[in-house]
C-alpha cells in the first residue's frame, strides 16, 4: 500500500477556507497530520495530510487533492510526496 504526504497552500485564505478544505478531504479518505514539536513549540502547516491507497499513484492523489483545494481557492497549490 502506498502512503502519501500532502501539503496544500490555498494562497490568501482564512481559517474558514482551511476548515472547509479539511472537511472535503476527510470525506475523500485524507487524514490530517499531527503537529510536530520543534524546540518546545508545536507547529503544523495549515493543510498537511496523509493518504493511503493500494491502487492510486502519486499523480492520481495529487489530482484528487488539487480538485478539492481548487474548489475552495483558485490559487491553491498542492505538493505530494510518497513515503
Amino acid at each position: 500500500m502506498a502512503q502519501f504526504n500532502i501539503l496544500i497552500n490555498l494562497g490568501k485564505a482564512d481559517l474558514d477556507d482551511y476548515s472547509l478544505l479539511a472537511r472535503t478531504l476527510r470525506k475523500l479518505g485524507f487524514s490530517e497530520t499531527k503537529a510536530a514539536q520543534v524546540a518546545g513549540d508545536f507547529r503544523l502547516l495549515p493543510a498537511s495530510y496523509r493518504y493511503s491507497s493500494e491502487v492510486e499513484d502519486m499523480t492520481a492523489v495529487r489530482d484528487k487533492a488539487l480538485r478539492s483545494a481548487k474548489s475552495v481557492s483558485a490559487k491553491a497549490v498542492v505538493l505530494v510526496s510518497e513515503v
